[in-house]
C-alpha cells in the first residue's frame, strides 16, 4: 500500500510518486542470502511509492510546467476540470519525481511546515525537482536556512566531499551566490590534490544535468 500524505486536505489533486536512487541492484549490494535481499526487497516495496494530496491551484500559481499541465490543453487539465465537484482528488502519476524532493517540494508551496532538514543529497535532488517544474525561487529563503546550518554542523565534522557536492548543485540551482562561494572554497580547501574533473572526489560536477559543462574548468581557471 502506497502511503497517503495529505498536504492539503481539501485539494482537489493527487500526485503518484516513485522514490529514486535505489534500484534492485543497489539493494542487493553486500553479498546479503537469498532471503536477505528479498525481505530488503519487500520493504523497499513497501516505501517506494507516495501519494500527495495537493491543491492544484496552489501548483499552478507557483509553477509554469504545472500550470501549463493542469491549466491548459493537457489531458490532465481537461480530466481534473471533468473531475471538479467530485468527493475524490484527481489523480495523475508522476513515476519519475523523487518521493521526498516532491514532498519537501508541495510543503514548501503549501506553506506547510517542513519539520525535518533534507541531507545534502536531498537538496540535490529537491534542485532537480525544483529545476524541473520551474519554481526555484520559492526555495531561496529555506534553502539559504538550510545550508547555513549545513554548513554550521560542517565546522565541527568535516563530511564527505560529495555532501558539499551536493550543496553546490542546490546553491547553484537556487541561486543562492553567497553559499555557492562559501561552499565553493570549502571544497577547494577540502580537497586532495588537483582540482581536475577527473578527480574521484568531485566527478558528480562532470556532465551534470544542471552544472555548467565547463564549471570545474572554470573553477580552476
Amino acid at each position: 500500500m502506497p502511503n497517503r500524505h495529505e498536504i492539503d486536505k481539501d485539494g482537489d489533486l493527487t500526485l503518484q510518486l516513485s522514490s529514486m536512487g535505489l534500484d534492485d541492484a543497489e539493494v542487493t549490494e553486500g553479498g546479503e542470502s537469498g532471503e536477505d535481499v528479498d525481505e530488503k526487497l519487500a520493504i523497499y516495496e513497501q516505501v517506494a511509492n507516495d501519494k500527495l494530496r495537493v491543491s492544484s491551484k496552489v501548483l499552478m500559481l507557483n509553477s509554469p510546467v504545472f500550470k501549463a499541465m493542469l491549466g491548459g490543453k493537457f489531458r490532465e487539465a481537461t480530466e481534473l476540470a471533468k473531475n471538479t465537484g467530485f468527493s475524490d482528488p484527481y489523480s495523475i502519476d508522476l513515476p519519475d519525481d523523487d518521493v521526498e524532493a516532491m514532498t519537501t517540494l508541495c510543503q514548501i508551496l503549501h506553506n506547510v511546515y517542513v519539520d525535518e532538514r533534507p541531507k545534502p543529497i536531498g537538496l540535490s535532488r529537491l534542485a532537480f525537482i525544483s529545476d524541473k517544474y520551474e519554481c526555484t525561487q520559492a526555495l531561496k529563503y529555506c534553502g539559504m536556512v538550510w545550508i547555513r546550518d549545513w554548513l554550521q554542523d560542517f565546522d565541527e565534522n568535516v563530511p564527505p566531499m560529495v555532501d558539499f557536492c551536493h550543496l553546490l548543485v542546490f546553491s547553484y540551482v537556487v541561486d543562492l551566490p553567497l553559499e555557492f562561494s562559501e561552499i565553493s572554497w570549502r571544497i577547494f580547501l577540502y580537497h586532495e590534490g588537483p582540482f581536475l574533473s577527473t578527480s574521484d572526489q568531485v566527478n558528480i560536477f562532470v556532465e551534470h544535468p544542471l552544472l555548467r559543462h565547463d564549471i570545474i574548468r572554470k573553477s580552476t581557471s
